[in-house]
């Protein structure tokens, strides 16, 4: 019977990280005749992850850390794995729509994007979890994930780029303060490309080899692009390669915008030239967000992905010293699309994160000028009176209040039952009532959630929570 117990327990455990499975089931035959239905499945890839981090609210719980033997526990490295494959299938079943059914370049395209905001995107995620993994197997698995998305060098530069140099000015992939979205893409597309093909070629020397070897990776990646273009062409013309360059770049450019939330600003103090402080837990972005952390392999725990760089997804940590996002990653993604509108929330952020670390705000100019942004961002310096870091202050203030009243624990406990039954409302009504009604039932839950927690947030602090 204790067995038995043991067993239900790791079972339920385990259970919600399954929820990709769940929602990632199929992809629709969608024809552009069918403007409702491509409206609504839009509607439904956008809206319900924010919805979801609203309704479950936060998650500061370690118990997966805690336990110790869920580090080495095999289902949730199969269950990573099976992801990789099931991501992989997801797309060979676009390309067999495409070839068994009558679409038209509109069609193509349509159902081309949503694969890559769904099945794609979600991919490099898998690809990230399984890039840090030893195993031949976990890296086979990555490489063709990023191949499927033409994003290959992504398995050199993250690793041995990315992780050396985040939050400098060395690191193509941290975004600078005052920098947009639009600014930061094309600089770390291009200065990740030009990293990783820089990371391999010095191995290479180091091995007494020359860039034209068989041993080169950048090479191998090329040939494995071009046969992937290659078969796909054969197949299925030009329209299935522009289908494939599409969901692509749909994928990459949405990995890419989560990486600009998460290092957005954040800076290791540089000792002397070219060497900086360790880095540390304080110098990523996290966001605790339930639903988000669940269903993206816990990519919101970044601070401690960046701190203990062999942990795996199922014991990344919640860390006192991690600076936290004001809200989940679907929110704040929509959010970092729209630079007047991430400056005016971030930015103060930032600046308090900078006092905090005692690093002068000139650190943010003189990056900004490195990048050409500075007329642009002036308006964005580092005045320490200003009345929005004041309330980012607040904000944070708030925010520890919260993490030592009555109610915090309580709350947490009926957001992962909200969880749940959020996820169950959602597909009964889906079920019964079909589309979209499963998203009206959660909306409205969303809106009375919310309203009960900031009133039993209020009476716990005895005064309103500043947003």
């Amino acid at each position: 019977m204790k067995n038995l117990s043991s067993l239900a327990k790791r079972f339920a455990l385990f259970l919600p990280l399954t929820l990709p499975f769940w929602f990632l089931r199929e992809l629709p035959p969608i024809h552009i005749e069918q403007p409702h239905l491509i409206l609504q499945l839009i509607l439904y890839i956008y809206l319900i992850p924010i919805l979801l981090d609203l309704i479950a609210g936060a998650n500061h719980d370690n118990t997966h850390s805690d336990l110790g033997w869920t580090a080495k526990a095999p289902e949730y490295r199969t269950l990573v794995r099976a992801l990789a494959v099931k991501v992989l299938l997801l797309k060979g079943a676009m390309f067999y729509l495409l070839f068994s059914q009558d679409f038209n370049a509109a069609d193509a395209l349509a159902l081309a994007f949503l694969t890559g905001q769904t099945a794609a995107a979600y991919g490099i995620v898998v690809a990230h979890e399984l890039v840090h993994r030893k195993s031949r197997i976990d890296q086979f698995l990555a490489e063709m994930v990023m191949v499927s998305v033409q994003y290959p060098q992504f398995c050199i530069e993250h690793v041995y780029g990315h992780h050396k140099h985040m939050a400098t000015r060395l690191d193509p992939a941290t975004a600078r303060f005052g920098q947009s979205i639009y600014a930061f893409l094309p600089r770390t597309l291009a200065g990740g490309l030009v990293s990783a093909w820089g990371y391999e070629v010095r191995r290479l020397h180091k091995q007494g080899r020359g860039w034209l070897s068989v041993r080169n990776r950048m090479l191998r990646y090329l040939v494995e692009v071009i046969a992937l273009n290659g078969a796909v062409y054969y197949f299925l013309g030009v329209l299935g390669v522009a289908a494939l360059l599409l969901q692509s770049a749909v994928a990459v450019i949405s990995f890419e915008v989560i990486n600009y939330m998460q290092h957005y600003g954040l800076e290791r103090k540089e000792k002397a030239p070219g060497i900086f402080e360790s880095p540390s837990a304080a110098h990523s972005w996290s966001t605790e967000s339930r639903f988000s952390n669940t269903y993206w392999l816990n990519l919101g725990r970044h601070s401690d992905h960046h701190s203990a760089v062999g942990r795996e997804f199922q014991v990344l940590r919640h860390l006192p010293e991690e600076p936290t996002l004001p809200a989940g990653l679907a929110a704040m993604f929509w959010i970092a699309l729209i630079p007047p509108l991430w400056f005016r929330i971030m930015n103060p952020r930032v600046e308090a994160w900078r006092r905090r670390n005692n690093i002068p705000p000139q650190h943010a100019q003189a990056a900004a000028a490195q990048s050409g942004e500075d007329e642009r961002r002036s308006d964005v310096s580092g005045i320490t009176g200003r009345p929005e870091n004041r309330q980012a202050e607040n904000v944070l203030k708030n925010r520890r209040r919260f993490a030592t009243s009555s109610r915090y624990a309580v709350l947490t406990r009926v957001g992962a039952y909200l969880f749940f039954g959020a996820i169950a409302l959602l597909i009964a009504f889906d079920i019964y009532m079909g589309l979209p009604w499963g998203l009206v039932a959660l909306c409205i839950l969303c809106v009375a959630v919310v309203a009960i927690r900031g009133n039993a947030v209020a009476d716990d602090l005895g005064q309103p929570v500043n947003r």
